[in-house]
């Protein structure tokens, strides 16, 4: 996994397995910025900032399909190697996708996908739950970590019919030493070493 960050604070974080090129990285006179990464397959997560100029853009392009991540802007962006299927997720923000003639606009916890046919499907997502416990940073000490029963807490999703927990030594989450579902907003989960850890949750309807 890599994460890349350009000039106008736009940064590529490209997971594993993934093969991406850099297709542009500018910055005009007038401080428009022009940012671009092509997925051949894979998968990358974008987040923008604010931009100097209402002109800039920072884009995604993925099977026969291209988007514009808008300013202060979070998505997630998925191609297989085929082109069967491709998607981008918006977690914040929005993004305008083309793809052929077609022009899709997506909004926030909105998903586009489509596969070899072009025809592009727009659906909602589920938002993730907030994080409650343990609190970010907070300290855990106990005297026997390996037998300790860590309690993870977070808010309830209503559309949501259980919940996917996520441990990691890193904050990419390439390193899961720790997986587990509940049917409910709280797990407990024992067995981790002493060291610092990272956790999500995302909540399914399924």
């Amino acid at each position: 996994a890599a994460r890349i960050t350009f000039v106008d604070g736009t940064t590529y974080t490209i997971k594993s397995d993934s093969f991406v090129t850099v297709e542009q990285n500018s910055i005009g006179a007038d401080k428009t910025t022009r940012v671009a990464v092509n997925i051949t397959s894979g998968a990358v997560d974008l987040t923008t900032g604010s931009w100097a100029s209402p002109d800039s853009k920072a884009e995604v392009s993925f099977a026969n399909a291209r988007a514009s991540v808008h300013e202060n802007s979070r998505a997630a962006v998925s191609s297989d190697a085929g082109g069967e299927h491709a998607e981008i997720t918006v977690s914040a923000g929005a993004a305008t996708m083309n793809v052929g003639s077609q022009q899709v606009e997506i909004g926030k916890w909105e998903r586009a996908s489509f596969g070899t046919g072009g025809q592009v499907t727009k659906s909602s997502v589920l938002a993730p739950p907030e994080l409650a416990q343990p609190l970010n940073l907070e300290p855990l000490i106990v005297p026997d970590p390996r037998r300790a029963a860590i309690h993870f807490t977070w808010s309830n999703v209503p559309e949501a019919t259980s919940y996917k927990l996520k441990v990691s030594t890193n904050a990419m989450f390439t390193r899961v030493v720790k997986e587990t579902t509940s049917q409910g907003p709280s797990v407990d989960v024992a067995g981790l070493d002493p060291g610092d850890y990272f956790w999500s949750v995302t909540a399914t309807d399924t």
